[in-house]
């Protein structure tokens, strides 16, 4: 952080006020070996997102004329072979693996679900994918690693439990060792709502303090989790989780080289001032994961991906929903107006406690960092990424509130 005795940061090369929003597009910078970091694109085929493993190691998914296609890159060649002749039918191209369309042999009911007429969604070669049937109201279904679907069935159940009727949530209609089938939600999610500018602020309002309603009601359960939550998500978790990020995509040079020392200094409050609020979280929550139906009288939410839930500080789930909406207004998503209707809703619905406010800036902060690493790795956010990435390098702590 800023301030007597800090150490001194470079100052931004490119200075740009926070919140500004130039038009984002693909990172034309490089460093010296482009092949030593994951690719923008695999062939005709662009990268959407990717996920680091390691340094040498990413998984990404393709957009195909077929649709999404798992991939990985391997920074080292026999790691990159030794992969290809686990995986039958994979193609190798350049230091990517190009895993069969719509199979992934760690996701054996991938194909399954594909056979029977489900379409991918999002697939994360190896670790996981979603996918949905045809038709208006098809269920959703998510695919994991064996034996994994019970613990995510078990915390998704243990989150309805809590919430009772202050949110909708999906029913489980089918499960398997690892599979489960959820049913779908009415309503839009709330960053498609804000950004039609026909759904007037009166209605946002609503949406969004419906969803902080929901929030405070999931993070008041008690001094201890709630059967089926097992997980334990702290502020040294956070930080951890933060860093897997950063550091491969620093590694790669995806984002601008700075000193980890002042990276280190950044993120260092999670751990050096006291916890707060503790309850249980949803621990992903942002705008895309929560539906409002406007025709809906009761002013419920729809929550979605209650399966990673943990039990940690109610600061988390607060800073990554003001977080995402500082990101919307970047991404030219939404108006800086519509975004600040969005963030007083949502607080006054959460009404959330003094010691969990003066949480949000440490979480904020390295929601921040973790975003940043996180859009590095969508080239067509790249260069966003990189603009926020020296601002909040520059300048340090985020404030609790942002408008």
């Amino acid at each position: 952080m800023i301030g007597p005795g800090a150490p001194a940061r470079p100052a931004p090369s490119t200075p740009a006020a926070p919140g500004s929003s130039q038009p984002a597009g693909p990172d034309s910078s490089s460093p010296a070996d482009p092949s030593s970091r994951p690719p923008a694109a695999v062939g005709p085929w662009p990268v959407l997102r990717g996920w680091p493993r390691s340094r040498e190691h990413a998984l990404l998914e393709l957009d195909t004329a077929g649709g999404s296609r798992g991939a990985q890159w391997f920074a080292r060649r026999a790691d990159l072979q030794a992969a290809a002749a686990d995986i039958p039918g994979a193609q190798v191209h350049g230091a990517v693996l190009l895993h069969p369309q719509g199979t992934d042999h760690r996701l054996p009911a991938m194909a399954a679900r594909i056979e029977a007429g489900e379409q991918i969604v999002v697939h994360r070669p190896g670790r996981r994918a979603v996918l949905r049937g045809s038709g208006p109201g098809a269920p959703f279904t998510k695919v994991t690693r064996k034996r994994r679907a019970a613990s995510a069935v078990q915390r998704h159940r243990a989150v309805a439990e809590v919430l009772g009727p202050s949110a909708r949530l999906a029913q489980i209609l089918d499960a398997g060792s690892d599979w489960f089938s959820l049913s779908a939600l009415p309503g839009r999610t709330l960053l498609d709502l804000g950004t039609d500018q026909h759904v007037p602020a009166h209605l946002l309002a609503t949406g969004w303090a419906a969803l902080g309603s929901a929030l405070a009601h999931l993070h008041t359960t008690g001094g201890q989790p709630p059967a089926g939550i097992e997980a334990d998500h702290d502020a040294r978790a956070e930080q951890a989780t933060t860093m897997r990020w950063l550091d491969p995509v620093l590694h790669w040079q995806l984002l601008p080289d700075v000193d980890r020392p002042g990276i280190e200094d950044l993120l260092s409050p999670l751990t050096r001032q006291s916890p707060g609020q503790l309850g249980l979280l949803h621990r992903d929550l942002h705008d895309q994961q929560v539906l409002f139906d406007v025709d809906n009288d009761a002013g419920q939410v729809g929550l979605l991906d209650l399966d990673a839930a943990a039990w940690g500080e109610a600061a988390l789930d607060v800073a990554n929903v003001l977080t995402h909406l500082e990101l919307r207004v970047r991404q030219q998503l939404l108006s800086v107006h519509r975004a600040a209707i969005a963030e007083q809703a949502f607080l006054t619905g959460l009404e959330p406690s003094a010691t969990t406010m003066a949480r949000v800036p440490a979480y904020r902060t390295a929601a921040r960092l973790r975003l940043c690493a996180v859009y590095a790795l969508r080239p067509r956010w790249r260069s966003l990424a990189t603009r926020w990435f020296t601002e909040v390098h520059y300048w340090g702590a985020a404030p609790a509130s942002q408008w």
